[in-house]
């Protein structure tokens, strides 16, 4: 027996489900457009008139596009170098700032669009290194301290398989040679190049070396028992700074005649990295556990100003992360070498601080000395952790601006 319907029964049956369905095509329509899409045909494409500069540093130079059609909506404006995206700083309809991605690449093409546009026209740049390896050290191999020349030539505290193997000599060309051989030491801690062409280092004993080229280490100095020096810079007037623990600084002559003609001053914190910078005596010390940079005006060779705290590193940064080296640039900035995942960092001289080339290098940077050039020599330690992995070696970072004087080397 067939059933027979109503038809106001298919329509009290039907018409709820037809709704039902009508609601959920509906709902199931991405009204959110990919970044990626053209959602608007009459939007206007992004035009790029220029880009500057042509020719930057991977994951450091800041590139100002200009042109038209840009978005003012800072997320809006997609900036691809190749295939990676930059990150875009600063945004207006004719202009953007943008940070380049850590992409080393000659002749890149840089093109953007926006959330409602087609890509622009690509304009051609080239993306340098900030960071080259002079010398490729095997894995035995390890370079300590560190200091260079006026022609371009660094000298390097070697060790080879544990052993210390004296002094090299790196040349521009990046040969390495034998510059004089070792003494008692196995490494130094500070060396830096002096009047004559000949360097001085200090290796956490209580004495001062000199080296010529091709001759032993001969003792400079010898200091006041129970202290142990692990750095040493020069003044204008060729006298040298030297200090570490056991509560001295000490100043010795260009040319001594003998001990008496060191002078000592009292110093309680343990120092690691001294620096002569614009007439003061810069020290990365630790005292109660906290590490500080300190400063002294540098009255005369007999005399120098009362330590004020130039920087409060501990208060900025964690108790872990150690001052290893410092130097200055020539406008003022200080350098502090660490081992932070972010090695490297600065403080300006209105007090502002920072990670210098963010997410470029990597840890342990224990050694520094400037080049010729805008290129800071580094000794990079070797490190392990946070998925990093390096060996110990020397590395050319582009800073973009000149190193303070180097004295003793003019």
């Amino acid at each position: 027996m067939k059933r027979k319907f109503k038809i106001s029964s298919i329509i009290k049956i039907g018409l709820p489900i037809l709704l039902i369905s009508l609601l959920l095509f509906g709902c199931s329509e991405d009204v959110t457009p990919s970044l990626y899409e053209k959602v608007n045909d009459s939007a206007p494409t992004p035009v790029i008139s220029d880009i500057s500069p042509k020719v930057g540093l991977g994951g450091i130079t800041e590139f100002t596009i200009t042109g038209q059609n840009f978005s003012d909506v800072l997320d809006e404006n997609v900036v691809y170098f190749g295939a990676t995206p930059g990150t875009v700083l600063n945004a207006s309809e004719t202009q953007l700032v943008v940070l380049a991605p850590n992409v080393i690449q000659d002749s890149i093409a840089v093109k953007l669009n926006t959330l409602a546009a087609e890509f622009s026209n690509a304009i051609i740049i080239d993306l340098k290194s900030a960071v080259r390896e002079p010398y490729d050290f095997a894995d035995f191999e390890q370079p300590y301290a560190i200091t260079a020349d006026n022609a371009g030539n660094v000298y390097l505290s070697f060790v080879s398989d544990n052993k210390g193997q004296g002094i090299k000599k790196l040349t521009p060309d990046g040969e390495l040679l034998d510059f004089a051989p070792k003494g008692g030491e196995t490494f130094y801690f500070g060396l830096q190049y002096g009047p004559g062409g000949k360097l001085y280092g200090v290796r956490g004993v209580r004495a001062l070396f000199v080296v010529e080229e091709n001759t032993p280490p001969a003792t400079y100095a010898v200091f006041e028992s129970g202290t142990s020096m692990f750095d040493l810079d020069f003044d204008q007037d060729h006298n040298i700074w030297t200090a570490g623990k056991g509560g001295k600084i000490f100043r010795v002559p260009a040319n001594p005649t003998g001990t008496s003609d060191w002078k000592s001053f009292d110093f309680e914190p343990e120092v690691s990295a001294v620096k002569v910078y614009n007439g003061y005596l810069y020290l990365a010390a630790k005292k109660d556990l906290l590490q500080l940079i300190y400063r002294m005006q540098i009255i005369s060779a007999d005399s120098l100003g009362s330590p004020e705290v130039y920087f409060a590193f501990s208060a900025n940064y964690p108790m872990t992360v150690t001052v290893n080296a410092i130097t200055f640039t020539s406008d003022g900035q200080l350098l502090i070498g660490t081992n932070d995942l972010n090695p490297i960092k600065y403080v300006n001289t209105d007090g502002t601080f920072g990670d210098l080339y963010d997410g470029v290098l990597n840890p342990e940077m224990i050694n520094f000395s400037w080049g010729m050039g805008n290129e800071l020599f580094v000794t990079r330690a070797r490190f392990s952790g946070n998925g990093i992995e390096t060996t110990q070696t020397i590395l050319a970072v582009n800073m973009q601006k000149k190193g303070a004087p180097q004295y003793g080397r003019e």
